[in-house]
């Protein structure tokens, strides 16, 4: 993967990610507009939000992430998104 632009998950509930090895690349957009990093944790479960779950349940929201572009060694995730 080259990596993926700025983007919500629109058309899911939930996405879960698997964090599998170390590599860093994930960015979120914090309530400031500025890119954070999420620091890489090997078997961490990241779990984001989606649009339609911040659309029907207002206390939660949507984050807006991104993933730059790979550099050596591979980023491993492995993702699913939960539908409604």
């Amino acid at each position: 993967m080259i990596g993926l632009s700025p983007h919500t998950d629109a058309c899911a509930a939930v996405t879960l990610l698997l964090h599998v090895n170390d590599v860093q690349g994930l960015q979120i957009r914090r309530d400031d507009g500025k890119w954070h990093a999420v620091e890489p944790l090997d078997g961490a479960l990241i779990v984001s939000v989606g649009d339609i779950i911040e659309a029907s349940i207002k206390t939660l929201a949507f984050v807006q992430l991104q993933v730059l572009g790979q550099t050596p060694p591979p980023r491993i995730f492995i993702v699913t998104n939960v539908l409604i």
